[in-house]
């Protein structure tokens, strides 16, 4: 395993390699990096008008005592989710697209996945501010949101973790990128971002939808930004421990696996 000494001497390696994501993400583009702000722009749009509008979901009050908007309210969940889904599908291709320089030139193979999520954290970063900027507009800014960034780094670990182990299998079996484009999905509607919590009353056999569904720790990220971020409140020690557990544990694994099994990965290509 590659030891965080030998990473950090490669910082400026690292740094190049998120410049270079990060110009080529938007190449040939018209819009450019407008669309970093167009798409979760987009999604939040259709996201309120069918949730909010069309099923009625409702916001709870706001940390100001009077603040109900459900499009603000589900924002705090799309911050989070976009950041986890980012930092899981990264390192899908950027373990691929540099094998062949890997085989030439000598580095640890970690640094393109740890490129590939700094620029996520940098998308997540202009994201988040965003949502400060307009909880600042409306008089919801409370002090609880100073603790927002560390569920943001929970979460990016967490997807950091799963994509550094799923690049291998990526880049022998390409079917993995589609079955993460899958599972996404299915996280997603797994996930309490465009509905309540709360509002999930059905069974499943012996336990509750609510049981089920915080055995996700995106649900539990989710949960925590909303709390701190709209309803001004602090998540429980449970919820807390439960998310960081997932997030150090998920970048433990992923990391020793991917030591593990790249070397031998970069010899077949």
């Amino acid at each position: 395993m590659t030891s965080p000494a030998v990473i950090l001497s490669h910082r400026e390696l690292i740094s190049n390699l998120t410049q270079r994501d990060l110009k080529g993400r938007y190449k040939r583009s018209v819009l450019g990096w407008a669309w970093s702000l167009l798409n979760p722009a987009m999604s939040l749009a259709i996201y309120s008008l069918v949730f909010g509008v069309f099923f009625k979901v409702q916001a709870p009050i706001g940390a100001n005592g009077t603040l109900k908007n459900f499009a603000l309210y589900l924002f705090c969940g799309l911050v989070v989710w976009n950041a986890f889904s980012a930092a899981l599908d990264g390192p899908l291709g950027a373990f691929s697209d540099t094998g062949q320089l890997l085989t030439k030139v000598y580095f640890p193979p970690e640094l393109p996945a740890l490129a590939s999520v700094a620029g996520v954290a940098f998308q997540a970063a202009i994201e988040f501010g965003i949502l400060v900027a307009f909880m600042l507009v409306v008089g919801n800014a409370t002090w609880m949101m100073l603790l927002a960034p560390l569920v943001m780094l929970c979460a990016m670990g967490l997807g950091l973790g799963m994509g550094m182990a799923a690049s291998v299998w990526n880049t022998r079996f390409r079917d993995v990128g589609y079955l993460i484009t899958l599972m996404l999905q299915l996280m997603f509607y797994a996930t309490p971002i465009v509905y309540r919590l709360d509002d999930i009353n059905a069974d499943v056999g012996p336990f509750t939808a609510q049981q089920i569904l915080k055995l996700n720790p995106v649900t539990h990220y989710v949960q925590q930004m909303k709390l701190l971020m709209y309803e001004g409140q602090m998540p429980s020690v449970n919820s807390v421990a439960y998310g960081a557990a997932w997030a150090v544990g998920s970048v433990v694994f992923g990391w020793w696996y991917f030591s593990r099994t790249a070397p031998s990965v970069i010899e077949e290509l």
